[in-house]
């Protein structure tokens, strides 16, 4: 991620490195398959929804004193840390690219936060979609189901 350097050439390069690798696992889920976009943006909301759930917003977020984002932030870092060691990609790159877009907001990358915005709030918005259509249905089969046993 971003070094929390004070030398300009320092965050320039760091800041480059991650936008780019932003954009190559953007370009690589929007070449993706269907399957592997659906299990992306479901495991997106969720991660996203936790996010939400704690600061309310990505302004909420935004706001706080540095201490309590980086606090937040090297939580999620090593959480990814963790489901990359177990190989657990499905979950780990959504993770990485909301970890990209809190390192966006805590250096202040303007640009960059609404570029980040725009992809993440469109795919976690189709993965909470995604959600209440399974949660409608299993509810609806579970529904059929009871009714079922009943007769």
């Amino acid at each position: 991620m971003f070094r929390w350097s004070t030398k300009p050439e320092t965050n320039h390069a760091d800041h480059q490195w991650v936008v780019s690798t932003f954009r190559k696992r953007r370009a690589a889920i929007e070449n993706a398959s269907a399957a592997e976009q659906l299990a992306f943006q479901l495991t997106l909301a969720v991660f996203w929804k936790g996010f939400i759930a704690q600061y309310g917003s990505p302004d909420g977020f935004a706001q706080l004193p540095r201490a309590i984002q980086m606090e937040y932030f090297k939580k999620l870092l090593r959480l990814q840390a963790t489901l990359l060691e177990q190989k657990d990609f499905e979950k780990a790159i959504p993770l990485e690219m909301l970890n990209i877009y809190l390192a966006a907001i805590i250096s202040k990358c303007r640009d960059f936060k609404a570029e980040a915005a725009t992809f993440l709030g469109h795919h976690s918005s189709q993965g909470r979609q995604m959600a209440a259509l399974v949660n409608t249905a299993i509810g609806t089969e579970k529904k059929a189901s009871a009714t079922l046993a009943s007769w």
